[in-house]
């Protein structure tokens, strides 16, 4: 195994191993907590006419009225979430961390 800690005889440690795992769990959970929380942000503060998720189409054909009461009641879906939704083991993965 590349990278792995060998005792004397040559056996993997697998105390070391598990340690490894763990902090790379603990990462990968911090890393996709991150993605959630920008993605999030990003959702909150696009306009729901056209962002770089959903295209631009609605933007170019909406009135200014019809604009400004859309986005006073906007919210997004969770098919929105391209990011955090694309993990195996995050929120939107089905994985379970």
């Amino acid at each position: 195994m590349v990278g792995a800690v060998a005792d004397a005889s040559g056996t993997v440690d697998l105390v070391e191993l598990q340690k490894k795992r763990k902090e790379l769990a603990d990462q990968l959970r911090k890393c996709e907590t991150q993605i959630h929380q920008l993605e999030t942000q990003y959702l909150e503060m696009a306009n729901p006419q056209g962002n770089a998720l959903r295209g631009y189409e609605g933007l170019l054909s909406s009135t200014s009225a019809a604009a400004a009461a859309e986005k006073k009641g906007a919210t997004f879906r969770g098919e929105d979430r391209i990011f955090s939704g694309s993990s195996t083991t995050g929120r939107g993965g089905g994985g379970g961390a």
